[in-house]
């Protein structure tokens, strides 16, 4: 704001030396009250963010090594203006299908034994074989993102979303979002309770 408002004096003296009307004064009056306006407007909203007892921060972000990165700065930076924060929603989350990978290759090991067997060559399995390694792979992944994330001394809690099988669009999509966010939030919560005692922060 002290920007604009040092800019504002050196455009206007400019402006004069061009004009040199009462116009030209009239407009930069009327310039300087809507900067004081917007000023008042901005203060309000930055006491509004930094009262803890109306607002806390919510950062949203995916299991990537930029997100993640982008999600500590901006997480260290509400700290030092003040504002409440250190919930993290981490979206999209690949399950771990292991098992079923393991499984998988069992029968798959079956299907080509058998196939031996008859002389006759299947590959009926391999999609899902496939399928599961890959995502078991960006599982492993995230997991390491995940861990960096809950490394940061910024961040209190984690809520984990998992990748949904539909586009998250409109207010119905927004609704079922937000009622599996609420769920899993109350399913951590006495977790997270014990975990706050311990290390004596303020929630």
């Amino acid at each position: 704001m002290e920007k604009l408002q040092s800019w504002n004096a050196t455009l206007w003296t400019y402006w004069d030396v061009l004009q040199g009307s009462s116009t030209a004064v009239n407009t930069k009056h009327a310039m300087e009250m809507r900067l004081i306006e917007y000023k008042v407007s901005m203060d309000k909203v930055g006491r509004m963010l930094q009262d803890h007892s109306r607002t806390q921060f919510v950062t949203v972000c995916i299991a990537e090594y930029l997100s993640v990165m982008e999600t500590r700065r901006l997480m260290k930076e509400l700290g030092e203006q003040h504002v409440r924060s250190g919930i993290v929603i981490c979206n999209q989350l690949l399950p771990d299908l292991t098992r079923e990978e393991q499984a998988a290759q069992a029968q798959r090991s079956d299907g080509e034994a058998s196939a031996s067997a008859t002389d006759h060559p299947t590959d009926d399995n391999s999609n899902s074989a496939r399928a599961l390694r890959l995502i078991n792979a960006r599982s492993r992944i995230q997991q390491k993102y995940l861990a960096m994330l809950e490394e940061t001394p910024d961040v209190r809690k984690i809520i984990k979303v998992e990748l949904q099988d539909r586009e998250i669009t409109g207010r119905a999509g927004l609704g079922i979002l937000c009622v599996l966010i609420v769920k899993i939030h109350v399913e951590t919560q006495d977790k997270f309770n014990l975990r706050l005692a311990r290390q004596d922060w303020n929630y």
